[in-house]
């Protein structure tokens, strides 16, 4: 029903670029990430990428990011013209802290942090130390939208925090959606500037940019979904305790690991990952059971095709193992308590 009203008064109104839906959806999650700007765009992609060309990061510069992502994090860099450089995850799958301030050369231009799978790591040391060093953080909150370290959120650390509102994210829009919070207002105007070609007026344009605007569509559809957001995130948190409740006995066993989490840090779980050395055997049981699992990511970011152009790669041995283990297991507002029951009783069997 939420979906029908936001359709409705989208098409009642006609304006389905920019307008009204879009700077209401900005005022609304701008509040809500406790952020001064924020500026929709067309995807989580074109948030990171954005979020760099506002810094005139490009040939000759190098952004660190991590190895373990969806690939958009390092693709979004190389965009640019700028290069990638890896550098290993800590026992949060973040970025590790003290690997980052190795990776750090005389070109380093910016770090791109990624809160993988919600969780928050050493992400106030990253941001203190990339202030010392004049170095530009970006966030990347795509998998991360509602986490928290205290009352701070995801998103409100870095120069820049990018959101995706992708159907499988737990803010989820109806298509591609996404966003860049700031809190420096000369970024959030060239943001909207470059966002829809340039446009300074509608028959001119100050530089050339691409269309990476966000839908009117997907903004209203938002904007009807993010008062109810923080029960969804209830949910979900929720779902994942029930999980470590019922998986404490192998946690202690170590026949299954779960990421670390700072004892401060509010875990928003767009997924519930487990990390198991047999991986292939225990995908198979699951799928025996009429369970189906997921690998996010099977490979590091250097595995794939394209990184041969533009990704440096630091020794990133923790990111490498951790890809060979790790398991998404099914949550969400469609996985009842009994398939909850089902699901931990079926991967207790397996070991």
């Amino acid at each position: 029903k939420l979906s029908i009203d936001a359709l409705k008064r989208v098409m009642d109104h006609g304006q389905y670029i920019n307008g009204v839906e879009v700077e209401s959806f900005e005022d609304h999650f701008s509040n809500f990430i406790g952020q001064e700007f924020f500026t929709g765009v067309a995807s989580g992609t074109a948030a990171l990428y954005l979020a760099l060309k506002s810094k005139n990061i490009g040939i000759g510069d190098e952004v660190i990011t991590t190895p373990l992502s969806y690939l958009a994090s390092t693709s979004a860099i190389a965009l640019t013209g700028a290069s990638s450089v890896l550098c290993d995850v800590d026992q949060t799958l973040c970025l590790d802290f003290d690997k980052l301030k190795k990776a750090i050369s005389r070109n380093t231009k910016a770090v791109i942090l990624v809160h993988l799978y919600g969780n928050m790591g050493s992400v106030i040391e990253i941001q203190e130390y990339c202030k010392q060093n004049n170095i530009i953080l970006i966030e990347d909150c795509a998998q991360a939208c509602g986490s928290c370290i205290g009352t701070k959120k995801a998103g409100s650390f870095g120069d820049f925090g990018c959101f995706s509102f992708h159907p499988l994210k737990t803010l989820a829009a109806m298509g591609d959606a996404g966003g860049i919070c700031t809190a420096n207002k000369n970024d959030d105007i060239w943001l909207k500037v470059a966002r829809n070609h340039g446009h300074t007026c509608r028959d001119d344009t100050s530089f050339w940019s691409h269309n990476l605007r966000m839908d009117a569509l997907q903004a209203s559809f938002l904007s009807e979904y993010l008062p109810h957001y923080s029960e969804a995130l209830q949910m979900r948190l929720s779902q994942a305790n029930f999980y470590l409740n019922e998986f404490n006995k192998l946690i202690q066993a170590e026949k299954i690991k779960v990421p670390e989490k700072r004892y401060d840090v509010f875990h928003s779980y767009n997924m519930f990952v487990i990390l198991v050395s047999q991986r292939s055997e225990f995908i198979k049981h699951m799928a025996d059971n009429g369970i189906e699992v997921k690998v996010h990511y099977p490979y590091t970011i250097d595995e794939l095709t394209a990184s041969s152009f533009s990704v440096i790669t630091n020794d990133i041995t923790k990111a490498k193992n951790v890809a060979r283990e790790i398991v998404s297991l099914p949550m969400g507002s469609h996985v009842s308590i009994n398939n909850l029951k089902y699901i931990s009783k079926k991967v207790i069997d397996f070991f």
